[in-house]
């Protein structure tokens, strides 16, 4: 008797352990999966939003350089006319002391890049202190442009031989064509 007994716990243990396996099977399938795979797309979510937001930053950082540059370069949104130029140098000269504007040929204009670089030329003559503060006013100065470059140059009058100082500056303005 105790031989059936036995078998009969043995089959009944069997018969547990087939239910519990199908149990945990059908609660791995049900449950378990649907968790680890929400947990995973969870974690990338997570993942791309703080990698988006690392892009933002990048963005707002790299934005307030090109301001940066852009101030540097002395770009501005909006157009200097040649008369408001030629109004400075004149205020300018005119501060300073005696200093002659000999030469005011028109605007050059060239479009690069999505920039309108304005080029203006100016030939001075005066003192040779008097030119130098007006040269460091003009690099002090956003109103006339970005002094670009200047040429010093030694000159003689003939007729009262007598030598001057002549200077030819150039002055650019940077116009962004379309903004951002």
């Amino acid at each position: 008797m105790q031989l059936n007994s036995t078998d009969k716990y043995q089959k009944r243990l069997w018969i547990t352990v087939f239910i519990s396996v199908i149990v945990i099977f059908v609660a791995w399938k049900g449950a378990f999966v649907k968790t680890l795979t929400s947990y995973r797309q969870i974690e990338k979510t997570e993942s791309s939003i703080e990698s988006s937001a690392l892009t933002v930053s990048q963005k707002n950082r790299i934005q307030s350089e090109i301001e940066q540059f852009d101030l540097a370069l002395g770009i501005h949104d909006t157009n200097l006319p040649t008369e408001q130029t030629f109004d400075e140098l004149i205020s300018i000269c005119g501060h300073i002391g005696d200093i002659r504007i000999v030469n005011f040929p028109d605007i050059h204009q060239v479009v690069v890049n999505n920039y309108k670089v304005t080029t203006i030329f100016a030939e001075l003559e005066g003192a040779y202190s008097d030119l130098l503060k007006m040269v460091y006013q003009l690099e002090r100065n956003e109103k006339t442009g970005r002094l670009v470059s200047v040429n010093f140059r030694k000159k003689k009058d003939h007729k009262k031989n007598k030598e001057f100082l002549s200077i030819t500056l150039l002055l650019q303005n940077y116009e962004i064509i379309n903004p951002r």
